[in-house]
């Protein structure tokens, strides 16, 4: 498989997940750490199926591939930071409500900064705004048993990625 296939291969679906995420309507985030499993994900894939079709060892090819291995692993490693599609003060308000129903002291200390406080530990929510409704956002490291890392699982919950989700509802028969 040429470089070129390879390319298209990591990076035509990473294109397909960012645009995905740029016309979104709904409040969204992409986490690093998943996009780096997407690209360790296909580059995998494709050095397999490079492997399976030729049946030989493509050494032209391989420096690419250990490069775009190692900047998913790299990215992985960042879990992070998010790209979110809402404005900085859509997003304090978020972090405020969720702070709210952990009973965790929340407090915005300038502009792009919300500090919670714990029982344990005091951490910091930064936020960088990129575009009028895009911000990338640096969450504190996760502790164990810890409210501020429960606030941190809940952020990507109510925060899902920007591919559509089926819903499945299955109704209940009306008994006659």
């Amino acid at each position: 498989m040429a470089q070129e296939q390879i390319l298209i291969w990591v990076f035509l679906p990473l294109l397909v997940y960012v645009v995905f995420f740029l016309l979104a309507r709904r409040p969204t985030a992409i986490r690093c750490s998943r996009i780096g499993q997407l690209i360790v994900l296909l580059i995998t894939f494709s050095a397999l199926l490079t492997f399976v079709v030729t049946g030989s060892h493509d050494s032209v090819n391989w420096p690419l591939t250990i490069s775009f291995l190692l900047a998913g692993i790299c990215l992985c490693l960042l879990s992070q930071i998010f790209l979110v599609r809402l404005t900085a003060d859509q997003f304090q308000a978020l972090v405020h409500t969720g702070s709210a129903r952990l009973l965790l002291v929340c407090e915005t200390t300038g502009a792009r900064h919300v500090t919670l406080t714990g029982r344990s530990r005091t951490a910091t929510v930064r936020s960088f705004p990129v575009a009028p409704r895009i911000l990338i956002a640096f969450m504190p490291v996760a502790h164990p048993r810890d409210k501020i890392t429960l606030l941190i699982h809940w952020l990507p919950k109510v925060l899902p990625g920007p591919l559509p989700r089926i819903r499945i509802v299955l109704k209940k028969k009306s008994s006659s």
